[in-house]
């Protein structure tokens, strides 16, 4: 199934939740810090406006964040209210985390100052919409991040509130609903699905259709097992219509969902945190896992998930890489230090033989780099190199130690035989 996948243009997500407390802003804060750790540009917006703070899981990166003074997205809308067109990158703050390989941008709910409860309350959507355009300058805003950012993240409100209803309705292209084992969540969360997959219809701009994507967060498969087991399948069933419209019709909801639902890690339940920082990716049962599956869903646009779902590793390098000539020539190079001083050793007679799937590995980084077309996972799933090309990226310190070890023992064997280089 096709959803567009990754392209050019740029995807709108938002992340909603019926209740609060179900960990939706921690999710969209780690999805974000993994989508720039790789490469990607994101712009976080917080539109969560009565309890704001997705800058508080970034203390240790924002500390030239002042929000006494840093103006955000309420002074946004108050200044689109009198104009067409908004500058709006005066009311971006840069920064970066530990992984960032391109800056997180971030636009907090507003100033931090005694009365910005009372300009919020006076802020009346319905007569932005309706009496100042609002819609048509929202889009254009819109419009304008797109074509800046590869991803942009809104944090929602939650229940059933005028700001929820930009946030679900007009915003996203995708719809991240993220939901506790509840009556009152899963009704409510299927009733706002409903709710605003009708209002798409009716908006006056050109949509693609909205893809939701049902989160189940802070489950406990490990002391409920059978209880968590009993609730998956419920979401399951209640939400396998709107899996219908992007899950391949051989992966079952049920699965699918026990696979990509966010664990309950108490330790990651006190103040907050980056677990895919902290903890990282490597364990399965962990919450940086479980980050890193959603991120990479929402990368591809909730596209090729049978890709996802059987060959996780080829689906990652993909997103990584894709279209990214820089970074393919960064292993080129790297890589050709490696068989260029394994070639030259060779011709000494003292050299270990270079691995099949190594050379062709490179063979096919280079005809890649030529085309910069998707990347066959045929290829992919035959080459042992594969499942390592990351450690070797993030490892080129070590890589480059290597070339200097063969270097320095080729100059060493050629210092004792000076004959070498003929043979």
């Amino acid at each position: 199934m096709n959803n567009s996948g990754t392209t050019d243009k740029g995807k709108v997500i938002t992340f909603y939740s019926f209740k609060g407390g179900v960990g939706r802003s921690m999710a969209l804060v780690n999805v974000a810090t993994l989508l720039s750790s790789w490469g990607k540009k994101v712009l976080m917006v917080d539109w969560d406006l009565e309890a704001p703070g997705l800058e508080k899981f970034f203390n240790g990166a924002t500390e030239g964040l002042d929000t006494s003074k840093q103006e955000g997205l309420l002074e946004l809308l108050q200044a689109l209210q009198t104009q067409e067109t908004v500058d709006w990158q005066q009311y971006v703050f840069s920064f970066s985390t530990k992984l960032s390989k391109t800056p997180l941008d971030l636009i907090i709910a507003g100033r931090n100052h005694d009365q910005y409860t009372e300009e919020l309350r006076t802020f009346n959507v319905a007569d932005f919409y309706e009496a100042q355009k609002g819609a048509y300058r929202l889009e254009n805003l819109r419009n304008e991040w797109l074509e800046t950012y590869d991803y942009v993240l809104i944090d929602s409100r939650t229940g059933v509130t005028d700001f929820g209803g930009i946030c679900t309705i007009h915003m996203p292209d995708i719809l991240v609903m993220l939901l506790t084992p509840t009556e009152q969540g899963l009704r409510g969360t299927l009733r706002i699905a409903e709710r605003a997959d009708k209002a798409r219809q009716s908006l006056p701009f050109d949509r693609e259709k909205l893809l939701v994507f049902p989160l189940p967060s802070r489950i406990d498969g490990t002391t409920e097992f059978e209880k968590s087991r009993q609730w998956i399948k419920r979401f399951a069933e209640s939400f396998e219509p709107i899996f219908d419209n992007w899950l391949p019709a051989d992966i079952a909801p049920e699965d699918f969902l026990q696979r990509v639902k966010i664990p309950y890690i108490p330790y990651f339940s006190y103040g907050e945190t980056l677990p895919v920082i902290e903890q990282g990716m490597n364990d399965p049962a962990g919450l940086g896992y479980a980050y890193e599956n959603i991120a990479m869903l929402l990368a591809q646009g909730l596209d090729r998930v049978d890709v996802f779902w059987g060959e996780r590793d080829s689906y990652l390098f993909d997103i990584k890489y894709q279209k990214d000539p820089k970074r393919i020539a960064e292993l080129l190079i790297i890589l050709k230090k490696v068989r260029n001083s394994w070639e030259k050793s060779q011709k000494s007679g003292v050299a270990s033989s270079m691995s099949d799937s190594f050379l062709e590995f490179y063979d096919f980084l280079q005809d890649y780099q030529k085309s910069y077309e998707r990347i066959p996972f045929d290829v992919l799933k035959k080459n042992p190199i594969t499942r390592s090309i990351e450690k070797m990226l993030d490892s080129m310190q070590s890589l480059q130690k290597t070339v200097e070890s063969i270097r320095s023992k080729t100059a060493e064997i050629a210092k004792h035989n000076p004959n070498s280089d003929k043979k």
